[in-house]
C-alpha cells in the first residue's frame, strides 16, 4: 500500500507491505477453526527528510525465542509469524470456544514530524469526504402535504378557492398501470405501542487471549519552534512531551477472559481500561529513565543513542545501572541547592520556595529512581548475555528495525499536476538522486528522464535529464532497494560529477560502436557531449575519452538510448511550442539506433 500526497508535499508519504499473509479454514460437522497468519509487516517513511526510515517493523520470531504469555516456557520455532490469531466457534450455535492473538515483537521508530504530516493529510482527506457526501442527495420530506383550500362559494364545481383544479383522480391498477410508491400519513392523534427491537443474544465466549505484547520503541522530538509550526500547520496537539530516546524496551501485558457472554460495548470498555492502563505504566518507565537521567539531550535534537540502548551484557547492565544511579544520587542531592536558587532568580521568594519543593521532591525521587535503574539494568544485562553472544557469532549489530532497509525507493510524481504512474524502480532512483544532488538544488528544475550510464568501464551512475541541464551523479546507496532504516539526521547529499545546462551545449550526438563482424566486441552505446562547462570535467577524465575536449557518457543499452532521445525531443518541441524554454541543441553524427 502506497500513501501520496499530490495535495501539498507532492510526496509519497509512506509504503507498507505485508508479507505471507496465510488464511486458513478447518471445518468439521460440529466446529470450524479458522487461521490468520501474516510473516512480516513493514512501513516505511517515505519522506525525503526522514531521520527514521522504517516506522513501524513487524518481524518473525528467530529460533529459540521465549514463548510469550499464554504460552511461557515454550521455546519458539523457526519463522514464527509475527501475527497469529486462532478463532474456534460451533456451527450450530452462537458460541466461540477459543479467540486468540498473538502479536510478535513490534519496532515503533516514530518521527513528531510524521505524525503532523499523517494527521494534516488525514485531515484533509476527511474534509474532502465530508464535502463530497455533503453534496448528495438530500433527506426525504415526511411531513403531511398541505390541506386543499375550501371551495370558494361562486366557484364553479371542481375549482379550489385558490383557483387551480384539483389533482386527475389516479388511473385504475391494472396490468399496465405504472408502478406507484403510497405514502401512508399517520394522524398525529393515533397513539401507537412502542416498537420492541428484538435483542439478539450475544455471542459466548469460552476463552479470549491476547497475549503480552512487546515493543521497541525510538522517538524523535522537533526543536521547539519547529514544532510549534507543525501544530499549528497540521492542527495535531500531541497530549505529552517525550524526550528523544532510542530503542527501549516495553511491555503490555496479555488480556484475558474466560466464560463470557461477547457484548461489544462491554468488550470494549474492558480492553480500553486495561491497555490505557499499560500505557500510562509503559510512560510511568520512561518518566523514571529520564528522571535517573538515563536519557541525555545533546542539545535540542538528540539524545545519547547508548544510554536508553538495552544492556547487551552482565557487565554493560551493571554499568548503565552503575552510570544511572550515580547521576541519580548526584542530580538529588545537588537540586536541592540548585533548584531555588533558579526559582529565586526567576521568582523572588515565593520562586525559592518553589525551587525548595522541588528540590527535596527531586532529592527523594532520583535516587530512588537510580536503584531501580542499577537493579532493571543489571537483570536486562543477564538477560541478554546470551543473545549478545549469539548476535557477536553472527556478525549482527544495532535493533532490528535500525538494521532494516526500506521496501523501496520513493516514487516519484510527474509533471506539474503530481500524476501517479506505475511504479518504476529506474525513474524512482533518479528522482531520489535529484533531491539529495547539491541539497535538492534542481529539484524545481523537474526530472524528465533517467538512464544509467558512466564515464569509464562501468555503468555506475545515473545520468539525470531536467528541464533544464544534464546531470551526472553516482548512483545512492539505495538506489535500487531500501535505505538504511536506522540512520539518523537524514541521509547525506550526492555531489555531481558534473552538470551542464542544455542552453551552454555546443553539441550533442549519440554513438554506437562495435558488432560489426562475429569476432568484434560487444556493441556500446554512448552519449557525447562537448560544451566550454564540461573542458575541466573532460580534463579531469583524461586518458578514458575517445575524444579531446568532449565527454563520452557510456549508456547501459540501446533502450537508454531511445529513453534519453525521446525525452529530449520533448522538451525541444515543448520549448520552440512555448517560446521558451531550452534551445535545441546542435547534434552532429547519428541519431540513436
Amino acid at each position: 500500500m502506497s500513501l501520496v500526497d499530490t495535495h501539498q508535499r507532492r510526496s509519497e508519504l509512506l509504503y507498507a507491505r505485508a508479507t505471507s499473509v496465510t488464511v486458513s479454514t478447518m471445518a468439521s460437522e460440529v466446529e470450524v477453526d479458522s487461521q490468520v497468519l501474516v510473516q512480516q509487516i513493514q512501513v516505511d517513511n517515505q519522506l525525503p527528510s526522514a531521520a527514521y526510515t522504517t516506522a513501524i517493523l513487524g518481524a518473525p520470531a528467530a529460533a529459540g525465542t521465549a514463548g510469550t504469555a499464554g504460552t511461557a516456557g515454550t521455546a519458539g520455532t523457526a519463522g514464527t509469524p509475527w501475527l497469529q490469531a486462532n478463532i474456534s466457534r460451533r456451527r450450530e450455535e452462537k458460541r466461540v470456544r477459543h479467540l486468540q492473538l498473538r502479536v510478535g515483537e513490534t519496532h515503533l521508530q516514530v518521527e513528531e514530524s510524521f505524525l503532523h504530516t499523517l494527521h494534516a493529510f488525514g485531515a484533509r482527506v476527511a474534509a474532502t469526504a465530508a464535502a463530497t457526501l455533503g453534496d448528495g442527495v438530500p433527506a426525504a420530506n415526511f411531513s403531511k402535504p398541505p390541506a386543499a383550500a375550501p371551495a370558494a362559494p361562486d366557484a364553479p364545481a371542481g375549482v379550489s378557492a385558490s383557483g387551480a383544479a384539483p389533482a386527475a383522480d389516479p388511473p385504475p391498477a391494472g396490468r399496465n398501470a405504472p408502478a406507484r410508491l403510497d405514502l401512508l400519513m399517520l394522524d398525529s392523534s393515533l397513539e401507537l405501542p412502542p416498537i420492541q427491537a428484538d435483542r439478539k443474544r450475544p455471542w459466548y465466549l469460552d476463552s479470549l487471549s491476547l497475549e503480552e505484547a512487546r515493543l521497541v520503541l525510538s522517538y524523535r522530538r522537533l526543536p521547539a519552534r519547529k514544532a510549534a509550526e507543525a501544530t499549528q500547520r497540521s492542527g495535531l496537539r500531541l497530549p505529552l512531551t517525550l524526550p528523544n530516546f532510542e530503542a527501549l524496551p516495553l511491555k503490555l501485558r496479555g488480556f484475558e477472559r474466560r466464560h463470557l457472554f461477547l457484548e461489544r460495548s462491554r468488550l470494549e470498555r474492558q480492553l480500553g481500561s486495561h491497555f490505557s492502563g499499560e500505557v500510562t505504566r509503559q510512560l510511568h518507565k520512561i518518566v523514571l529513565h529520564v528522571a535517573s537521567g538515563t536519557l541525555h539531550a545533546h542539545g535540542e535534537h538528540a539524545y545519547a543513542p547508548g544510554a536508553t540502548a538495552p544492556a547487551r551484557n552482565v557487565v554493560h547492565g551493571v554499568v548503565q545501572g552503575g552510570v544511572g544511579l550515580g547521576k541519580g544520587l548526584y542530580h538529588g542531592l545537588t537540586g536541592i541547592v540548585s533548584a531555588p536558587v533558579r526559582g529565586a532568580s526567576a521568582g523572588g521568594v515565593s520562586g525559592f520556595a518553589r525551587g525548595l519543593g522541588r528540590g527535596l521532591v527531586g532529592a527523594a525521587i532520583k535516587p530512588t529512581a537510580g536503584m531501580l535503574e542499577l537493579a532493571a539494568k543489571t537483570a536486562e544485562g543477564i538477560k541478554n548475555t546470551g543473545r549478545a553472544i549469539h548476535e557477536s557469532e553472527l556478525g549482527l549489530g544495532g535493533s532490528l528495525a535500525q538494521r532494516a532497509a526500506r521496501l523501496r525507493v520513493p516514487r516519484m510524481l510527474h509533471g506539474p499536476a503530481g500524476a501517479i504512474r506505475p511504479y518504476d524502480p529506474l525513474t524512482a532512483a533518479g528522482w531520489s538522486a535529484l533531491v539529495r544532488a547539491d541539497r535538492g538544488r534542481y529539484v524545481p528544475e523537474g526530472l524528465a528522464c533517467c538512464v544509467t550510464g558512466g564515464t569509464g568501464g562501468a555503468c555506475d551512475r545515473l545520468l539525470l535529464l531536467t528541464n533544464d541541464r544534464l546531470i551526472l551523479v553516482e548512483m545512492p546507496e539505495d538506489a535500487m532497494g531500501g535505505g538504511a532504516g536506522g540512520a539518523r539526521g537524514g541521509r547525506p547529499a550526492l555531489r555531481p560529477d558534473w552538470q551542464v545546462p542544455l542552453r551552454e551545449l555546443t553539441e550533442l550526438r549519440f554513438d554506437s560502436r562495435g558488432r560489426a563482424e562475429a569476432d568484434a566486441p560487444a556493441r556500446t552505446h554512448a552519449l557525447v557531449l562537448r560544451s566550454p562547462a564540461l573542458v575541466d570535467a573532460a580534463a579531469a577524465i583524461g586518458g578514458a575519452q575517445a575524444e579531446p575536449g568532449a565527454i563520452r557518457v557510456r549508456l547501459a543499452d540501446a533502450h537508454a538510448c531511445h529513453a534519453l532521445a525521446e525525452a529530449m525531443a520533448e522538451l525541444m518541441v515543448g520549448g520552440a511550442a512555448g517560446g521558451g524554454g531550452p534551445p535545441a541543441a546542435p547534434t552532429s553524427g547519428r541519431g540513436p539506433r
